[in-house]
This record gives C-alpha cells, structure tokens and sequence, in this order.
C-alpha cells in the first residue's frame, strides 16, 4: 500500500508539521508502505532525503485541488493521503477526500474536519476532550500514545532508561526551526554568569542575520554554548539536565525523554499544550514569550528539577502507524 503527504513548512510556519510527518512515514516504512510527499517550496529543504521525488508547489492547498495542475497524477496510485497543514480548507479537504480515504492530523479542532476524514490523528495532552464531528466508521487517535516523534527519541528514551547516557549539568534550549520572533538571543542576552550552562540551538530555518546576532550575543558568555542545526539534536537534549522550548512537538519530544521542562508560546497554536503541561504537573509553563523576562527564567532554574510522568509515548509513531495499516489493511475507507 502506499501513501501520500501533504503538508507544508519554512519560516513563518516552522518544522513541526514536517517532523510528525516524517516520524509517521518512517513508522509505515517499517510497515512495508510506500511514502511520498507533497509540500510548499519553503519546507522541502526539511525533507531530507524524502526531498528527492516530492511534489513541489506554492499553490498546493488552494480551494480546488482538482484544478491544481499535477496533483490528480500524485494521487495516482497512493491508496490514502495524509494531509497536516492548517493551510487546508475543509472544502480543499473534502476534494481531496473525494478522491482518497484520508487522514488528517489535527492538533485544534477549530474547523470541521470530522465529516471528510477516515482517520482523524491528534497526538496532543487533552485531544480526548476535543469535539470532532466524526463519522460512525471513521477512527480516531487522540493523544500522546500516538505522538508523532522521531525514532532518535525511542533510542535516546531506552538509554536514559539504562543508565547509559552521561547527562550534563545543562540547560537545552530551543525557540523552533526558524525562531521568527528572535527568542534565542533575547535569552541569550539574559543568560547570566551564576546560571548553569545553556546549549541554545539555532534551527535550520533560521536567517543568517539572526545567526550572527546570536553568535554576537554568545560571544565571550563561557556558559554558553550555540548549536547550529546540530545533527545530533536527540543526542545533545539527552544528555541535558533541563529543556526550555516552545509548547511545540519539541516539548513532547523532551517529556518523551522525561526531562525537567519548561514551555513558552511563540503562536496561538502553542498555548493549550502550555497549559496543558502546566496542569497535568508535567513542567513549567512560562506563557507567550513577550510576557516574560530573565526573572522568570531564573525562578524556573532555581526551583527543584520536575521528571515528568511517563505520559507521553516515544514510540507513538509506531503506534499511530499500527493502528492506521490495521484500520485500512480491513478495508474501511470512510
């Protein structure tokens, strides 16, 4: 069987939608499927290796994706799509479900994707409390048990577990794939002296101006350490003591590993994980970036570690994929 992707990333928009769907299709590639993408010319680049044969368009999720010239030959041949993105109208979603059984993955219940859907895939704290106006045959998967992670961080989990991972008495830091709002040398500048060593990554989307401004900012601060689209970032928040990151699938990621964790906002999108985290007693949540400043970041330091729960699964993706083959490989469709 094979299975088709649509979604979209870059700057403004940021890595997460990607990273999901490349952590579900490697999942399905252990499955047997066939995994293809369609995605904006801003998010190719996140691709990877999958970049080599993708659909490419700035138009793909206009209102008729009949009228898009090129997408019925990718739907030729897929047995189902995928689509994450926000950017998909339910009139876009309910063309295209015409032609495809489809999955949406959805993290805001804020338009009404039930009535198009064969599987609906939300893997956010609180997805169970969502309305979705799904069909009577339609299937849902609601919550962390599905979280849509990268296998680095089954790995990674495993070893923590073990004991095997010599952990550093440091904070890892993480503002998003493109950071568009300048958070990483805004916290930069307040990392003071008497604070523990931060390992603050810039993302792979992030502008080169932005990059020299936080190596400006870095500079001469020995408790700092910047990491440039590390390709070890797995490796690197495993063996941190703490993470900050936007209430992001980076979060889920760290809760994943049972870090210490603190969440901020940077989009609407990110505030109900926020005070999700916060109200399950998972970590701190910070709020919107612009509503805080160095005072709460040091209060968060010096407050005991928290080690989270083991809430959120690092092997959802394989969950999510299991359940998806077993759904189709039955036959339903709708």
């Amino acid at each position: 069987m094979s299975l088709q992707v649509f979604t979209y990333g870059g700057p403004g928009i940021g890595g997460g939608h990607v990273s999901r769907c490349l952590a579900l299709a490697s999942a399905l590639d252990e499955l047997g499927y066939s995994i293809s993408f369609a995605i904006n010319p801003g998010g190719v680049g996140l691709l990877g290796a999958r970049a080599e044969g993708a659909f490419v368009s700035d138009k793909l999720f206009v209102s008729d994706p009949a009228g898009l010239p090129g997408l019925m030959g990718v739907l030729n041949g897929c047995d189902f799509a995928v689509v994450d993105s926000y950017a998909a109208s339910p009139e876009w979603l309910a063309s295209l479900a015409s032609c495809r059984p489809l999955v949406v993955i959805d993290d805001l219940a804020d338009r009404p994707v039930g009535p198009h859907v064969a599987v609906l895939l939300n893997h956010n704290l609180g997805a169970d409390n969502l309305r979705y106006d799904l069909g009577p045959s339609s299937l849902a998967l609601l919550g962390p048990d599905y979280a849509l992670l990268r296998p680095e961080v089954s790995f990674w989990s495993r070893r923590l577990g073990e004991g095997e991972v010599l952990q550093e008495e440091a904070v890892f830091f993480v503002a998003g794939a493109s950071d568009v709002a300048g958070v990483t040398e805004r916290v930069i500048d307040w990392w003071c002296p008497r604070w523990p060593q931060l390992k603050a990554v810039v993302g792979p989307l992030t502008d080169e101006e932005s990059r020299f401004r936080c190596r400006a900012r870095a500079e001469g601060k020995t408790n700092v350490t910047l990491l440039e689209a590390p390709g070890n970032f797995l490796e690197e928040m495993a063996r941190s003591e703490r993470v900050i990151c936007t209430s992001s699938v980076t979060a889920y990621e760290a809760l994943a590993l049972r870090k210490p964790l603190a969440v901020f906002q940077v989009a609407s999108n990110q505030e109900g994980i926020g005070v999700a985290i916060e109200e399950l007693r998972l970590g701190c949540n910070l709020g919107r970036f612009s509503s805080f400043g160095a005072e709460a970041v040091e209060e968060y330091l010096a407050a005991p570690s928290l080690v989270p729960r083991p809430l959120v699964n690092p092997e959802g993706a394989k969950a999510a994929a299991s359940a998806l083959a077993a759904f189709f490989e039955r036959g339903e469709r709708r």
